[in-house]
């Protein structure tokens, strides 16, 4: 067998300067292993390559190719093992893939070996190629690591490897690290970036209204922006209730836009209230702390926020998904920035409120100081105060009694009455007594 790579040093070079070129183009790890692996598709490799799961247990395919002038093996094992892009294939424990995936060193190992890793399809692989060149051809697993993390593999192989053909190899995949790195750097310098101008956008709604129900609803809008979610409410505790305050995600007609739940029997409701920090579910089903509400069957992921002001909790933010694994610590992380806004709205609310009842009041009493002094009539005053106790109170009836010097009898002078239902004057009269 020939050597797989019979380029001269300069020209190989030359692949590698244009791949470098390629590479700073990338917008993904995806683009970052398709330039790497074609590249060497040119220098006459054969490549596979993919990503390790988050516990880096399992590598996924994403990307087979071969090079030029492959002999018949080769052509048809890339020709069977294309179709298995995003197959999951569980690495075993053995020293050649720790060494690789946690030492972060360039490992041996032959073709063979590397089917028996797929299993049953590898096996089945290897029954319908033509026979093995015998030794089986030499593979080499290299690392492709974001800072300290190996995150992609890629396995190259040819008819023939030799030591000479290890410092081309791994100029590529060092690259590859280079780009992963700087790549993920400047998409996080963009998230950050995305996620500050979200954050002043809340900023300005809490700021520009007082009416809470549409700075809940714009708040909850530009939380999508920044974590994808299916639907996502606010509650607060009421009467040691959870009531829903907004919502967003839900039909009009779900009887989750009703629903009160007892805060105190609510488990994970009174751990937010204990810890004071977001909790991150990413298997609903599989936590007993969860309880399905109606109308909340689809979840399967969900982020429970505390609601804080002056270090007490008023209520919460849930956030949900529909698929597994949807959420990270750093969204829940996100999603507390987001709900102490959500209290300052909230708190803000209040506050205009009690200032628009105050103004009321003093506006009520300055009327009222008016009627006073405006008549010498006694049962006119009396008349117009009540009016002003019933609009200030929002009263549906106002009666106001005179008690006799003598007797200490209570006669009614004024009776304001909007309601429908007829109070016996008895028992008004007990009232009064009473009062």
């Amino acid at each position: 067998m020939s050597k797989a790579v019979t380029l001269s040093p300069p020209q190989k070079w030359q692949i590698f300067n244009e791949a470098t070129v390629a590479l700073a183009q990338a917008q993904t790890a995806d683009d970052i292993l398709q330039i790497t692996a074609r590249n060497l598709n040119r220098l006459g490799f054969h490549t596979l390559a993919g990503h390790l799961s988050d516990d880096q247990t399992h590598f996924i395919i994403r990307f087979v190719s071969v090079g030029h002038t492959p002999d018949p093996f080769f052509s048809q094992l890339v020709e069977r093992l294309a179709p298995l892009t995003n197959y999951s294939v569980s690495l075993p424990p053995d020293k050649i893939y720790q060494t690789v995936v946690h030492s972060k060193t360039i490992t041996s190992t032959t073709v063979k070996a590397l089917l028996e890793v797929l299993g049953p399809i590898g096996q089945e692989i290897l029954r319908a190629l033509p026979p093995l060149p015998h030794p089986s051809p030499t593979a080499l697993l290299l690392p492709i690591h974001m800072k300290e993390t190996v995150c992609c593999v890629l396995c190259v192989a040819a008819e023939h490897l030799t030591d000479d053909d290890i410092p081309t190899i791994t100029a590529f995949t060092n690259l590859a690290s280079t780009i992963l790195d700087k790549l993920t750097l400047l998409q996080h310098t963009e998230e950050q970036k995305k996620n500050a101008e979200t954050l002043q956008k809340v900023s300005n709604i809490v700021n520009s209204s007082l009416d809470l129900d549409t700075v809940l609803s714009l708040i909850l809008e530009q939380l999508a922006k920044v974590i994808s979610y299916d639907s996502a409410a606010i509650l607060l505790e009421r009467d040691n209730f959870l009531k829903l305050e907004a919502g967003v995600g839900f039909d009009r007609d779900e009887p989750v836009l009703d629903i009160k739940v007892p805060a105190d029997t609510n488990i994970l409701y009174q751990e937010l209230k204990r810890t004071k920090k977001p909790i991150v579910i990413n298997n609903v089903r599989a936590d007993p702390r969860y309880v399905v509400w109606a109308g909340a069957s689809p979840v399967r992921s969900w982020i429970g926020v505390p609601l804080l002001w002056k270090d007490q909790i008023i209520g919460q933010i849930s956030i949900d998904s529909f698929t597994e694994d949807a959420f990270t610590e750093a969204d829940g992380q996100l999603a507390f920035v987001f709900a102490q806004h959500v209290a300052t709205a909230i708190q803000n609310a209040k506050l205009f409120d009690q200032s628009v009842q105050t103004t009321r009041e003093l506006r009520a009493l300055l009327e009222s100081a008016r009627d006073v002094t405006s008549t010498l009539d006694t049962e006119q005053v009396i008349r117009l105060t009540a009016e002003r106790v019933k609009e200030l109170m929002q009263a549906r009836r106002v009666t106001v009694y005179l008690q006799s010097a003598g007797s200490g009898d209570l006669t009614p002078v004024v009776d304001l009455d909007d309601t429908s239902d007829q109070l016996p004057a008895a028992s008004i009269l007990q009232i009064a007594r009473q009062a």
